[in-house]
C-alpha cells in the first residue's frame, strides 16, 4: 500500500458518494462538504483496518451520504493490494449501517 491521496467510491445502506482521503504513515485524514474524518489505519499482509472519528462541520438539508449524526466513529476493514483497497465501513453508533468502499491510489503528497 502506498502513502498518498486515494479516491474512494462508497455505496450501501442507502448512501453513496466519493471522497479523496489522505492516507500517510498510518494517518487517515479527509474532509467533504459536510464532515471531517480523522483517524488511523494499519495495513499488514494485505489486511487493511481503520478507525476514523467523523464530525459534521456543516448542516445541509437532505444529506444522503452519511448517518444523520453530528459525531460518530467509522470502522473500515478490508483487503489491500498495491494501490487498491476494497473495504467495508460500519458505524457502531448506528447498528446495521454499512457501506462498501473501494479506494484507488491517485497521487503522492
Amino acid at each position: 500500500m502506498r502513502n498518498g491521496i486515494y479516491r474512494v467510491w462508497f455505496k450501501g445502506s442507502g448512501v453513496y458518494g466519493t471522497a479523496a482521503p489522505l492516507l500517510v504513515d498510518g494517518q487517515f485524514i479527509a474532509c467533504d462538504r459536510t464532515h471531517t474524518y480523522l483517524g488511523s489505519y494499519t495495513e499488514e499482509n494485505g489486511n487493511f483496518t481503520a478507525s476514523v472519528e467523523v464530525r459534521r462541520h456543516t448542516i445541509r438539508p437532505q444529506v444522503t451520504n452519511q448517518p444523520d449524526l453530528d459525531q460518530f466513529h467509522m470502522n473500515i476493514e478490508g483487503r489491500s493490494a498495491g494501490e487498491i483497497i476494497a473495504g467495508r465501513c460500519t458505524v457502531p453508533e448506528k447498528p446495521g449501517f454499512m457501506t462498501d468502499a473501494e479506494y484507488i491510489w491517485c497521487s503522492e503528497v
